[in-house]
């Protein structure tokens, strides 16, 4: 076996290794505070349609069509997502991918962030040996 094929399996595993590491980090920290989430918002929108007589299937329509003009950055309140200001935090947030952007990845756990902000060091400083042949 090359020794470059050899290389590149190791490489490979590692990646593999390092990936699972980081699920299970994920799902330790986030997996119970998401399950907790989602009843507790499930009860409000249950409570909301007895409480104002609307189906299930209404109120999650109307739900969705919110969820979807949000997802597009389009809200109720008159305030532009696009002003120089906006932009200029979006693009802090594409520069370090660890932002406003990602919330609904990681649903606001300091110590998340942090293993983040270590996660991205230890990948910038892991290229180090080979920035000099690029």
């Amino acid at each position: 076996m090359k020794e470059d094929t050899l290389q590149l399996l190791v490489l490979t595993f590692v990646l593999l290794l390092y990936m699972a590491i980081g699920a299970g980090v994920f799902s330790a920290l986030e997996l119970s505070n998401e399950v907790k989430l989602r009843k507790y918002y499930y009860s409000i929108f249950e409570s909301f349609a007895k409480k104002n007589n609307l189906s299930s299937s209404a109120l999650s329509s109307l739900l969705t069509s919110q969820k979807e003009a949000c997802l597009l950055g389009v809200t109720l309140d008159q305030h532009n997502k696009w002003d120089f200001a906006g932009s200029f935090y979006f693009t802090g947030t594409v520069i370090t991918t660890i932002g406003r952007y990602n919330k609904h990845l990681f649903l606001g756990l300091i110590s998340l962030k942090l293993y983040l902000l270590t996660q991205r060091l230890l990948e910038h400083i892991s290229m180090l040996p080979f920035t000099d042949s690029i």
